[in-house]
């Protein structure tokens, strides 16, 4: 059982429109980010669920322009299970180079897929997801 309630997760997020960002044009549709909480799980999603004034991480810019869907979670203190997951992810999906993958050799952290691509991977990766339906929150 991991302490503290760490953990990785990955957000379900829909854009209803092409984005512009960071240099990067995404497309509409439904989108994973992945990551991890090595300081709790709790905190970290509770901060998704709060308008970002400030955007820190590349999601940030996401989430200001889509809809938040869905959440997936599963707890570890495995810090090296994001990577896992998100080359995973990366071997099956198609997905936005070098997005929010800066400290890893994945080759992103965001993908095209739906929340049950994320559980199905975590469960491959010996873990325990939990789904959390946010009912499209938006900021």
């Amino acid at each position: 059982m991991a302490g503290r309630d760490r953990g990785i997760y990955a957000l379900e997020i829909e854009l209803q429109g092409p984005l512009y960002m960071l240099g990067l044009e995404l497309g509409r549709g439904i989108y994973l980010y992945v990551g991890r909480a090595m300081n709790g799980l709790p905190v970290r999603l509770s901060r998704y669920m709060k308008p970002i004034t400030r955007p820190h991480w590349h999601v940030d810019w996401l989430l200001m322009n889509g809809r938040l869907l869905e959440v997936a979670s599963a707890l570890t203190n495995d810090p090296g299970m994001e990577h896992e997951l998100a080359c995973l992810l990366a071997s099956a999906h198609e997905y936005v180079p070098r997005f929010g993958s800066s400290d890893d050799d994945c080759p992103s952290h965001l993908f095209k897929g739906e929340i049950d691509d994320a559980v199905n991977a975590m469960k491959r990766l010996g873990l325990e997801p939990r789904v959390y339906r946010v009912q499209g929150w938006q900021q």
